[in-house]
């Protein structure tokens, strides 16, 4: 079944862009008080305590007057200064929860020297379009080449993707011209770390054709790791078979794995070596798609194989039938399209043992 959406999605994938604003706060502390006792602050955010006179501390461990545990989301502990105007001690809170902490020298506590810090996650609106895209005619930005962002466990992450829908099926396939395109949607991002969802602009992740659209990925991540990212995208068209009739609805998906979210430090296990631990050869998509003079098509293998390279019209004739001998790893095959009519074709490749295709669009 031909789906014309599927296409939109071949091109530049998913804009990011990291938004993540973060406060410095300010305790006073003095005898016998830390100023304000009480502070909200957001997951990210700074706290800073001061000291105005004496000698003090700032204890998050263990409750100086009753000597339990003060059970914090996370432990913290300063030495003790004197020094008039010093920073007794600078904290950044990347876990949300109550914090409750107190003056550990002498009798501080008991006098009153006594603070908490309450860290939310921020309040997550849904992500605004950007305007710099509105007056394009479709696309997603920025390219694949650049990827998802990086971000560190416990801190809060967070990525906006853009894109513009185009309103003529016929820019992604010049078969269905004329034919106005119904709706993409963003079905499901899977393989994201733990702490971490995605919500978009609409409550449905559902866009019309012609229309600006926008995700946002965001979380708190538990664990450190790679996370190779399959993004699941739906996309429906409607067109009549015989005029006057009830148009059918071709509705089909289309699944995306060149991204990866790193949480913490990279480890030996890369981008392009995680992509392949399902699979002995994989197949990526081709670019530019829709291709005009000429495309590179780009696959992955473990091991140094010899490959079978196919590429067909949708009537099955054979346009392009070679052997390759692959080294391991990234592999490329340029495709001259410049000879090529207008239309729809399928790329293959194939060690015997398993066998991959995508789709390209050729228009001139």
């Amino acid at each position: 079944m031909k789906n014309i959406i599927i296409f939109t999605l071949l091109l530049p994938i998913y804009s990011i862009c990291v938004v993540n604003a973060q406060t410095t706060h300010t305790i006073n502390t003095g005898s016998y008080y830390y100023t304000p006792s009480s502070l909200t602050v957001d997951v990210g955010d700074s706290v800073i305590w001061i000291n105005d006179g004496g000698f003090h501390d700032v204890n998050g461990d263990i409750n100086t007057i009753t000597n339990q545990s003060f059970n914090n989301p996370v432990t913290f502990d300063s030495p003790a200064t004197s020094t008039v105007g010093a920073v007794i001690f600078a904290y950044k809170f990347t876990v949300p929860g109550n914090y409750n902490y107190d003056c550990s020298v002498g009798s501080h506590a008991s006098q009153g020297m006594v603070g908490s810090v309450i860290v939310n996650v921020p309040i997550q609106s849904p992500c605004v379009p950007d305007a710099i895209y509105s007056d394009s005619t479709w696309g997603i930005w920025p390219d694949s080449t650049e990827n998802f962002v990086s971000g560190d466990s416990g801190t809060y992450y967070e990525q906006i993707v853009n894109f513009k829908l185009p309103t003529d099926a016929g820019d992604l396939d010049p078969i269905y011209s004329g034919y106005d395109i119904d709706s993409v949607s963003l079905a499901s991002v899977d393989g994201i770390p733990p702490g971490i969802s995605f919500s978009c602009n609409t409550s449905n992740c559902s866009w019309l054709g012609g229309e600006q659209g926008c995700a946002t990925i965001s979380g708190i991540p538990t664990a450190n790791g790679t996370y190779p990212i399959n993004l699941l995208i739906k996309g429906c068209v409607t067109f009549s078979i015989i005029p006057g009739t009830p148009g059918l609805v071709i509705c089909d998906t289309a699944e995306f794995t060149n991204y990866v979210i790193q949480i913490g430090p990279v480890t030996t296990v890369g981008i392009e070596t995680s992509e392949l631990t399902n699979s002995s050869l994989k197949l990526k998509k081709a670019f530019p798609n829709p291709s005009n003079l000429s495309t590179n098509i780009q696959y992955e293998t473990i091991k140094s194989e010899n490959v079978s390279f196919e590429m067909t019209n949708l009537l099955g004739e054979s346009i392009i039938n070679s052997n390759i001998i692959s080294k391991i790893g990234l592999n490329s095959i340029l495709v001259n399209t410049s000879d090529l009519s207008n239309g729809i074709y399928l790329y293959s490749i194939s060690n015997g043992k398993t066998r991959s295709t995508k789709r390209l669009i050729v228009n001139h």
